[in-house]
């Protein structure tokens, strides 16, 4: 991520591209590693919903660096590419996950369903699964939509660098929209 940043801070273009370009490549294995990781968690026995989740965080991030760094280079078609990639490992993960999976995750099967103690633990677990849920799905809402500007940016001509170096800079707006043509 550092290098990233500072790479915006260089004086020769050409130079700041290629780091950009390493930056990306050198990403790319930790994304698979995120992957394989919180796909062993997930889909263990039971599963382990609350380690693979900062993992599967790390992996969002690893898809959105790539991302970012292509863009910087103008490598739209690419950064479209890493994007999708990145969105479909995703929601690979966590996409079938829903929350009442997330639910009963948290139930412990010994517990007697017939049981006051299972509706004390029903209740604890839906309280514990809806932010997990929650998150899971504005995670995979962010993966799917994160290459959307790039399609507006070549209909108004504007190269992605442009854009970034442009948002990179805005110090009064909180949010950046794209007109639409």
């Amino acid at each position: 991520m550092k290098l990233f940043e500072e790479a915006w801070l260089m004086s020769n273009q050409t130079r700041a591209t290629q780091v950009w370009l390493d930056v990306a490549q050198a990403t790319r294995p930790h994304q698979d590693r995120f992957e394989g990781r919180a796909r062993e968690l997930l889909f263990a026995m039971p599963p382990e919903i609350e380690l693979a989740d900062p993992i599967i965080d790390a992996l969002s991030l690893a898809g959105g660096l790539r991302v970012a760094c292509l863009m910087a280079c103008n490598e739209s078609h690419a950064a479209r590419s890493a994007a999708s990639e990145n969105a479909r490992q995703i929601e690979g993960l966590t996409g079938a996950v829903g929350k009442a999976d997330l639910v009963m995750a948290r139930i412990p099967p010994s517990i007697d369903r017939a049981s006051l103690e299972w509706a004390d633990a029903l209740a604890a677990a839906i309280d514990e699964a809806a932010p997990i849920a929650e998150r899971w799905r504005q995670r995979e809402a962010v993966a799917a939509t994160r290459a959307a500007p790039l399609t507006q940016l070549e209909l108004d001509g504007i190269a992605p660098h442009e854009w970034l170096k442009a948002a990179r800079a805005e110090q009064n707006e909180p949010i950046l929209l794209l007109k639409a043509t």
